[in-house]
């Protein structure tokens, strides 16, 4: 009779053990094709865990440099996330992406070290902290870019330890401004884009015969018709009319 009554209860424990194992996330194991990173790190290593980005998060830094690189991840959360993440200059032992320096590293090159307590970040100056936040930027799920509040995401990253840098020191994109115009804004997004590649030079062709952008106050005829031209960007290409002096519509980009 003892045995026939504990037996219900018995299958309940069972039912609601079995619920709450099945209500468990199942830890994601992480391997080298989930890293996607561009370019391609030199060095890679993943070890078992996760570090987990929270509104509690906290970057350390110890200078401008440090500072100015955590406030491109900083906003990325701002947006994708509605976190202000705090930065500041005090020691923490947990829940932190830490930014050390280390002159005996090369200009370029950086160190990333992630595990289940913090991230460290090591580079000799701007250009390493930069591009260890990029490449940081690209381990975070890609709603990391979106410009509007994303919910239901584990914001989360595998433990990995990385050493890179550059393999070209000249790593650049050119825009032929003196043939096609370019608004101010879309520079500035080219310029987001070059960087989040770890691209170091912005190559700006300006002068060419269909155009001259650069103003010599001595010579003011250049600019005064070679700064010019008439807005037929709704025309496909090759229907577009030949340009005058004697144009009804001015565009300016610089």
């Amino acid at each position: 009779m003892k045995n026939k009554l504990y037996r219900p209860f018995l299958a309940t424990a069972i039912c609601l053990l079995t619920l709450t194992a099945c209500q468990e996330k199942t830890p994601k194991v992480y391997t080298e094709a989930d890293i996607n990173i561009i370019p391609k790190i030199e060095k890679v290593q993943i070890n078992p865990g996760v570090f987990e980005f929270n509104e509690n998060t906290t970057f350390v830094v110890s200078n401008d440099e440090q500072k100015n690189a955590a406030t491109l991840l900083q906003d990325k959360f701002k947006l994708a996330a509605n976190w202000d993440l705090a930065i500041t200059d005090a020691s923490e032992k947990s829940n932190i992406i830490s930014f050390k320096e280390d002159k005996n590293l090369a200009e370029e090159t950086y160190k990333l070290t992630v595990t289940d307590a913090q991230i460290t970040i090591e580079a000799s100056g701007n250009s390493g902290y930069l591009y260890a936040v990029q490449s940081l930027r690209q381990l975070l799920p890609t709603a990391i870019e979106s410009k509007n509040v994303v919910s239901d995401i584990s914001w989360e990253i595998p433990n990995i330890e990385i050493e890179d840098s550059p393999r070209f020191q000249y790593r650049g994109l050119m825009l032929d401004l003196s043939r096609h115009f370019f608004d101010a804004a879309y520079i500035k997004e080219t310029i987001d884009a070059i960087s989040m590649l770890k691209m170091n030079v912005l190559h700006l062709h300006l002068v060419d015969d269909q155009g001259w952008r650069i103003e010599i106050k001595k010579y003011p005829k250049l600019t005064e018709v070679g700064a010019w031209r008439v807005d037929q960007e709704d025309i496909p290409w090759n229907s577009r009319t030949k340009n005058s002096l004697m144009i009804k519509q001015l565009t300016v980009v610089f």
